[in-house]
């Protein structure tokens, strides 16, 4: 048995969905059957949750014993006291072990609670970040302290025995900063979860007929855009909008759809409302990804405009559901999108150059061939991505027995 401890500020049972949730989900769902999984995170439900009391959990079809640290009310809203801090606090301060296991963590700052002990450690970075700490804009609280998260991320990177990344920007810059301890640093892109996402029959009109059926306040007879992620500054839903509301001003036709939630969400409908674009333009809030595929298959179009990203996930998933993008320059879009085939890439920021591009797709026909768009992220599949991440942990798990003695500690999760 491979004992493996994910440790990430997040309840797997809550309402919070985004990029590394999912990519939480499907390490859980894929890891091989001889992996037992434990979780170390938050609960955003104190009475089916409690906090410090260890539960089993089925995620993703998989048992996971879960041990939530602290309780947030609202996991899609971003506090002054940022949760990851709160979150390491109390990883330090509860002194929480899990001897004998492969500790795996979706963001850095939680690993330095475990500088101290000597168990293999992995970690993700999901994030540009170069880009994250640049500071336009930034919703990261480091992007104001970039000389004290260099600190930071250093005394962290360098206890972890392999990094991952999906941001070839991130990869470049780590190899640079950490010179021969760079070669414990890959690149992961994102994958699509095929049981879920994919073209359906190619019918558009049927499966955007399926959801009118159900919301039938839903125009179904027009072009539908489609907006994937969570409502803060970085995802630029704002942007989204000016540029569908210029798009619509030429063509008297389209419906826009906003899947997420955030802080954004109250500014958002105010916009809607202020540009008069009730009936056209739908906050739909935060979906699984069962209930998302639906929306790809419908869509006309997935328009990202981010302002940073790694590997969007997003995009990843509307392609391998036959839909094209227009997407800002931004993270490994230019790596997936093919102009002229797949979508489109706005190298500026304007809405009407975003406008413009939505209109090519539109126009397009069968220039933008959904099978173009299946193919073009044929290799973005679990099984393929998530490889190599099982076989360093099976690696780790070796070298971690090979050191242990015959009196081996007790494999119990401990606060």
């Amino acid at each position: 048995m491979v004992n493996v401890c994910l440790v990430y500020p997040w309840d797997p049972l809550g309402s919070k969905v985004g990029g590394v949730e999912t990519f939480i989900k499907g390490f859980v769902e894929y890891a091989p059957a001889d992996f037992q999984l434990d979780f170390v995170g938050l609960t955003s439900d104190r009475r089916s949750r409690p906090k410090l009391r260890i539960a089993d959990l089925r995620l993703n079809g998989r048992r996971v014993r879960f041990l939530p640290l602290i309780a947030v009310r609202d996991e899609n809203r971003r506090n002054c006291l940022p949760v990851s801090l709160r979150f390491t606090l109390a990883l330090a301060f509860r002194r929480v072990r899990r001897p004998g296991a492969i500790l795996v963590f979706n963001r850095i700052e939680p690993s330095l609670a475990f500088r101290g002990v000597s168990d293999p450690k992995i970690g993700f970075v999901h994030s540009d970040i170069p880009g994250q700490c640049a500071g336009e804009e930034s919703e990261v609280l480091w992007s104001r302290f970039p000389r004290i998260y260099q600190r930071v991320e250093r005394r962290a990177i360098e206890a972890l025995d392999a990094v991952f990344t999906s941001s070839r920007n991130t990869l470049d810059l780590y190899q640079r900063r950490y010179g021969p301890a760079g070669a414990r640093i890959s690149f992961l892109p994102a994958w699509i979860d095929r049981s879920i996402f994919g073209p359906g029959s190619g019918d558009r009109p049927r499966a955007r007929e399926s959801l009118v059926a159900a919301n039938p306040m839903w125009p179904g007879e027009e072009p539908w855009i489609l907006f994937v992620g969570r409502l803060q500054a970085v995802k630029a839903p704002l942007l989204a909008l000016a540029a569908f509301d210029r798009l619509r001003a030429a063509r008297k036709a389209g419906a826009m759809f906003f899947v997420g939630a955030g802080n954004m969400a109250a500014s958002l409908r105010r916009e809607v409302r202020r540009r008069g674009l009730e009936g056209r333009v739908f906050l739909t809030g935060g979906r699984t990804q069962a209930e998302l595929a639906p929306f790809y298959r419908a869509a006309d179009v997935l328009l990202m405009t981010s302002r940073r990203e790694a590997t969007p996930r997003c995009v990843v998933e509307a392609l391998g559901s036959g839909t094209p993008v227009v997407a800002t320059d931004v993270g490994e879009v230019r790596r997936i999108v093919r102009p002229g085939e797949t979508g489109e890439i706005v190298a500026g920021r304007s809405s009407d150059e975003i406008a413009s591009a939505l209109g090519r797709v539109l126009d397009g026909g069968a220039a933008y061939d959904p099978a173009a768009c299946v193919r073009s992220v044929a290799d973005f599949v679990p099984e393929n991505v998530l490889a190599p991440v099982y076989a360093r942990i099976r690696e780790l798990d070796r070298r971690l027995r090979g050191f242990a003695t015959a009196d081996d500690p007790e494999r119990n999760l401990a606060t």
